[in-house]
């Protein structure tokens, strides 16, 4: 049983939570909204019945990562990739959180995926939408 003040220390270190639950192969909910500048904890779900991962990228990075033949996927989840993506993957029924605070620049992620091989072209896709504070 998880010690209900850790949980709410972890909380209040992030402006507010987000939780969101991925199936075959969708994202719930497919739009994410977001301001400049805010800490926000992704508490992601996998609820499908294979890995699915949450990527915080955009158009440009994602294109060029399915041209490159999905080349920097590892077992580690949760980290930057070089491209300047932020990503966790989670096996089936798991449950994991990614922490991330908003850059000013509203270019450099303006898309949610997973990018597993096939997933994003099944469908696996969202946006970000960024909101004034």
């Amino acid at each position: 049983h998880e010690d209900e003040g850790e949980a709410a220390h972890e909380v209040t270190e992030a402006d507010r939570v987000i939780e969101v639950e991925m199936t075959e192969f969708a994202f719930s909910p497919a739009s994410v909204e977001l301001t400049a500048g805010e800490t926000v904890v992704f508490v992601l779900t996998n609820s499908g019945l294979v890995d699915h991962e949450f990527r915080l990228s955009n158009d440009h990075r994602i294109e060029e990562h399915i041209a490159s033949g999905h080349e920097d996927h590892d077992d580690e989840g949760g980290h930057h990739d070089e491209g300047g993506d932020l990503y966790i993957q989670l096996t089936p029924g798991a449950t994991g959180e990614l922490m991330f605070t908003v850059p000013h620049d509203m270019t450099l992620y303006t898309d949610i995926g997973c990018l597993i091989p096939g997933h994003h072209e099944a469908g696996m896709a969202g946006e970000i939408v960024y909101t004034d504070a």
